[in-house]
């Protein structure tokens, strides 16, 4: 009796660590590039605005918000993620605590597609066609402002996040 219970327990502390590593909370991550050296910038469609971090070059689109808690991001703030090319893009929430919404969106920055996404959650969310900008906020955000597909943000943007 006690080895079936040892299997047992063995079985159930296995499982755990299956649950715990698929909803991605079991890596520790550390920022390599801290928030603070993002560049901020601000963006609006149909006259509401947002500020968002610039995430331009391939290690801050790395990190994104990972690890963000609700204090470094404010409710009409984001995160603008800049790739050099149009094409589909992929984004999961692995180490990301806060439940987070993204519109993909084209070079002229009309919005493609919008996705809820869940804290740790390592599935992906993708663009439904090719994509050169992809757009973080707090969940709801979207929502609140009455922004969906085919409605246009301002890229008005610095030289070096084209």
């Amino acid at each position: 009796m006690p080895a079936r219970v040892i299997l047992g327990f063995l079985a159930l502390a296995l499982g755990a660590c299956s649950t715990a590593s698929s909803k991605g909370r079991v890596e520790k991550f550390e920022r390599t590039v801290p928030l603070s050296s993002y560049q901020r910038i601000e963006l609006a469609a149909k006259n509401k605005k947002m500020r968002v971090y610039l995430a331009d070059d391939s290690d801050k689109r790395r990190e994104g918000l990972m690890q963000a808690g609700k204090n470094d991001l404010g409710p009409e703030e984001g995160m603008l993620f800049v790739f050099p090319t149009d094409g589909y893009l992929s984004f999961w929430m692995k180490n990301t605590p806060l439940p987070l919404d993204i519109a993909f969106l084209r070079a002229d920055g009309t919005v493609i597609n919008i996705l809820a996404m869940k804290p740790y959650d390592l599935s992906n969310y993708s663009s439904a066609e090719p994509a050169r900008y992809a757009l973080e906020t707090h969940a709801g955000w979207f929502l609140r402002n009455d922004i969906e597909p085919g409605d246009r943000f301002d890229l008005s943007l610095p030289a070096a996040g084209r």
